[in-house]
C-alpha cells in the first residue's frame, strides 16, 4: 500500500491505501508501484492519477511540479 501527499501553495491532500501511481514525468508517463525504490522525480503539465483498492480514480490535473518516492510514501509538491 502506498500513502500520497499532494502539497500545493494552498491545501495539502493526503491519500492512504493507493495501489497505484501514475505521473506524468518530464520523460512520459511513470506509474509507481508498492515497495517502489527511493526517487525524486520532476513532473511536467498533465494528471496525476491515484488508483485505490476498489479500483476507482481519483485524478488530479496539476501544470508542473515534483516527486519524492521513499519507503511506500509518497510525496507530491505542485504548482
Amino acid at each position: 500500500m502506498i500513502n500520497c501527499k499532494i502539497i500545493s501553495e494552498t491545501k495539502l491532500e493526503s491519500y492512504t491505501n493507493i495501489l497505484s501511481i501514475r505521473v506524468p514525468s518530464l520523460k512520459g508517463a511513470i506509474e509507481i508501484l508498492s515497495n517502489h525504490p527511493e526517487m525524486f522525480l520532476i513532473l511536467k503539465q498533465g494528471n496525476v492519477i491515484l488508483k485505490n483498492f476498489e479500483n476507482s480514480n481519483n485524478i488530479q490535473k496539476i501544470s508542473g511540479g515534483y516527486l519524492h518516492v521513499i519507503n511506500n510514501e509518497i510525496s507530491i509538491v505542485i504548482e
